[in-house]
């Protein structure tokens, strides 16, 4: 018996119910986005590098020399001979090498301790680089290869701005390692001062010291022993010293200095004078001494600083007004909730549109009675944004391509199909679904699927061309 108007009816209702499931949907992925299409490199590629690479290949640290936080950093390479990427061979590019490497070779990346990329992303990467690399190219779903689509699409979705990166950091002076004297030297105050001297990474000899251990008794006098490596200091942290103006002779031998502490020092205006000599100075913190806008202004010419504290000093905010015209890159801190001059700046991709898959045709059986079933009752588990099991129920393409079981649905064979067992299982049994917490398929929904999987699971079939059996909706 053909119900013809029984199914216009269902097929109605259906419709209206995908057209609203997807209406919905795409009002929440555009809200607040411009109209400007989404980069492979930007919104795909960047937000992977910048959660797995860039802690070691970064702005703050770059192991191997090699920085990854912009493409042309992460095209440019590090120390190795090797080229990083190769546009259109992904065979011989280096960075694809070591990241498909077995996670016990040694030169693997990201080592065994870090979080490791996803099988999915590597392919990601493969599919970028194989495509040429490019830093603009569009990212239109329908170029993205089947097998990874759904991942990139999830990617680009959590990054429609792209990802936050910051500017390339100025690696700063290069220093030698310590000579044989030198390090007889370093050997010789560490044992009397009872202090450590080390250098500031594996990667960089340059030295760094804190006085914190001996503070209260650390003065000029201990500051002076270290003139035989003054120009091997990177780093210094005199902060709560005895260390006046007197000291600060030693600090200006200091030429390779990128970072210094004085805070709760004896340090007034008059030491100043020697602290102009640190051309390579990035970071000074002089909280708590008694310098005042006259002293501040003997700074103006440290180019390269870019962090300057003076909370609790005789600074005011006019001085630091004054400074930052001379310095326009610094940033000075004057309290817990006052900063006057530049902030950091940040590199962002442009806001975008992301892609979405087409919405399925409501008058078809698969688009009008079963894909609606799936947005009302599976994608929340089975969707774009989480797929347990590795399935995703949110387009056909994703259903029929399965999760971990290569047998989710078994074109005209609902009987080999998981997605109909599990979903016909009594709903204590441990394997049914949707798990029994969650808003159950009625009996109506669990025929029409295991009807459309033996009619071949089709997605282009028309409702008005097929016939619904009619007892299929006279169930309860």
């Amino acid at each position: 018996m053909i119900l013809n108007k029984q199914n216009s009816n269902v097929a109605s209702r259906r419709a209206k119910l995908a057209l609203l499931s997807g209406g919905l949907l795409l009002s929440s992925l555009t809200q607040g986005a411009t109209a400007i299409e989404p980069t492979v490199y930007g919104n795909v590629v960047a937000p992977i590098l910048h959660a797995k690479c860039v802690g070691c290949h970064g702005s703050d640290k770059q192991k191997g020399k090699f920085a990854m936080q912009t493409i042309e950093l992460l095209m440019k390479g590090g120390k190795s001979e090797e080229k990083s990427i190769v546009p259109n061979h992904s065979d011989q590019s280096e960075v694809f090498r070591r990241i498909s490497l077995p996670g016990d070779d040694d030169d693997h990346m990201p080592p065994e301790d870090k979080d490791q990329l996803t099988k999915e992303e590597i392919a990601i990467l493969k599919w970028w680089i194989d495509s040429g690399a490019s830093a603009d190219a569009k990212l239109v779903e329908g170029d993205v290869p089947g097998d990874i689509k759904v991942h990139v699409v999830k990617i680009a979705k959590a990054n429609p701005d792209g990802v936050v990166v910051k500017a390339a950091k100025d690696p700063g002076p290069v220093v030698p390692p310590p000579t044989p004297e030198q390090e007889a030297a370093i050997a010789k105050i560490q044992e009397d001062l009872n202090v450590v001297i080390l250098p500031v990474s594996q990667d960089n000899p340059g030295l760094t010291f804190t006085a914190v251990n001996v503070a209260k008794e650390f003065d000029d006098a201990m500051l002076a022993r270290f003139d035989p490596i003054a120009g091997n200091l990177l780093q210094v942290n005199l902060a709560r010293t005895n260390v006046t103006d007197g000291g600060l002779g030693s600090i200006s031998k200091m030429g390779n200095l990128t970072r210094l502490r004085l805070e709760k020092t004896g340090v007034t205006d008059g030491g100043l004078d020697h602290l102009a000599k640190l051309e390579n100075l990035e970071y000074l913190n002089l909280y708590g001494t008694k310098i005042t806008d006259a002293g501040l202004a003997k700074l103006s010419g440290l180019k390269k600083l870019s962090r300057l504290y003076v909370w609790q000093t005789e600074v005011s905010e006019e001085g630091a007004k004054k400074l930052t015209a001379e310095l326009p890159e610094v940033l000075i801190n004057l309290g817990w909730d006052k900063e006057v001059g530049k902030k950091p700046e940040i590199i962002r991709v442009a806001a975008i549109e992301i892609p979405k898959p087409a919405a399925p045709d409501p008058e078809t059986v698969y688009g009008g009675l079963i894909h609606p079933v799936f947005e009302a009752k599976c994608v929340g588990c089975h969707g774009a944004d989480k797929q347990k099991g590795k399935l995703a129920l949110n387009t056909l393409e994703a259903l029929l391509k399965g999760g971990k079981s290569e047998k989710t649905v078994v074109a005209g064979k609902s009987g080999e199909s998981e997605l109909a067992r599990r979903t016909g299982l009594p709903a204590d049994d441990d394997d049914h679904m949707p798990p029994k917490d969650k808003d159950q398929l009625s009996a109506i929904e669990i025929a029409l699927l295991k009807w459309w999987i033996d009619a071949g699971a089709k997605g282009d079939t028309k409702i008005a061309d097929t016939q619904v059996p009619a007892s299929i909706f006279l169930l309860k």
